[in-house]
């Protein structure tokens, strides 16, 4: 009864140990098991368990789509995918991780050279004309074409682009032909070269004679003569030109363009106006300011003026035409005289301009009295006065 009591209990031991086994393999990752070396644990194929590292130790006999490296088996990736602990030893493109409930990598990859993103997934460009769509399910197909699962290729009459033409299923490409480079173009023959004349020697350059220290003016200058009215005067005579400043000490001579022009006077005179040179050779008369006479004519009229003034308000025999003639005449006395000695106070230095071969200028001065009168009449008295322009 013992006896069959014991070979019951080993063979109790025996399934049970069967079952652990089983159960063990099945609980190990894919590639790996438990054998008799692993001590129940889960190691790569050739591999043993070790108590003292507590690890599988040994080089593996790694399965196919797997490779050794160190002491452990790593997944063999396609080219630019790789594994890692994002991955989860399952190959993805960089940038992605491994998605377990979809049991896919997610994520916008980072594609390597050649190859670019479509969605979650790195394809490599199609061939020219060639495209990818949802009807060819990622292969590359010509347009209008599908993609077919049961044969493996692209169905359909495809839409060529330039340069080919539907074969079939196919576009095949028509070579353009080559032309053959046009003949070289036939030399021309070299003109005949018929010996020059020389030219004829430089006639000598002939200077005209100077004009009071200045050359003979250049085409399209005329000569302008700067003199003082007063020749005792030492001026200093500018002008500017479209060329530059040109000077001379008065009475000196200035080759200058026609036209608006800027002169400047300085020494015993200062002066700085604007001027026109004429087109014919003229002479330039400086003169000063003319106030002595215009502000003593003017004074006087002023005194002058007040004598019938006076008359009309202290004589007691008079009609009253009288007073208004005496008051009149004294009135008229007293602004012409004011008139004057403001004008001539006001008076600036001139320049008269006139024909080289005419010494007459007529000045641009102020109002010069020459002549003043008074004559008594039966009813009052009558002034008068005679100015030079």
């Amino acid at each position: 009864m013992s006896r069959i009591h014991g070979i019951v209990v080993a063979a109790l031991a025996m399934v049970l140990g069967s079952a652990g086994i089983a159960r063990s393999q099945q609980a190990c990752p894919p590639g790996m098991a438990v054998s008799e070396d692993t001590g129940g644990n889960c190691c790569w194929p050739g591999q043993a368990w070790s108590k003292g590292r507590k690890a599988c130790v040994g080089i593996p006999a790694c399965p196919a789509g797997m490779r050794a490296e160190a002491e452990s088996c790593v997944t063999v990736c396609p080219a630019g995918q790789l594994a890692s602990e994002e991955t989860r030893g399952h190959c993805c493109w960089p940038a992605q991780v491994w998605s377990g409930t979809r049991q896919i990598c997610v994520g916008i990859p980072t594609c390597p050279a050649g190859l670019h993103s479509e969605g979650e997934n790195c394809v490599a460009a199609c061939p020219d004309g060639q495209v990818r769509d949802e009807e060819t399910r990622g292969h590359c197909c010509w347009p209008s074409q599908a993609w077919s699962g049961s044969r493996q290729v692209c169905v359909g009459i495809p839409t060529c682009p330039a340069g080919a033409t539907p074969e079939g299923e196919v576009c095949a490409w028509h070579a353009t032909p080559v032309m053959a480079p046009p003949p070289p173009p036939s030399p021309i023959p070299a003109p005949t070269q018929i010996p020059a004349t020389p030219p004829p020697p430089p006639r000598p350059v002939v200077e005209a004679p100077a004009q009071n220290g200045q050359n003979a003016p250049a085409q399209g200058e005329v000569p302008v003569m700067f003199a003082a009215e007063n020749d005792r005067r030492r001026l200093t005579i500018s002008v500017n030109t479209p060329s530059g400043d040109r000077s001379c000490q008065a009475p000196c001579t200035l080759n200058l363009p026609p036209g608006k022009l800027r002169l400047k006077v300085s020494g015993d005179m200062r002066m700085e106006r604007d001027f026109v040179v004429p087109v014919v050779p003229a002479k330039a008369t400086l003169m000063d300011a003319r106030r002595g006479g215009s502000i003593g004519g003017g004074i006087a009229l002023v005194a002058l003026g007040a004598l019938p003034t006076t008359f009309a308000f202290t004589l007691s025999h008079q009609t009253q035409a009288q007073f208004y003639a005496l008051l009149a005449t004294g009135c008229l006395c007293f602004g012409v005289g004011l008139t004057m000695v403001i004008t001539g106070a006001a008076a600036q230095p001139s320049v008269a301009l006139a024909p080289a071969y005419n010494s007459s200028a007529a000045p641009e001065s102020a109002p010069r009295l020459v002549g003043l009168g008074l004559a008594p009449t039966a009813h009052g008295a009558v002034a008068g006065a005679l100015f030079a322009f």
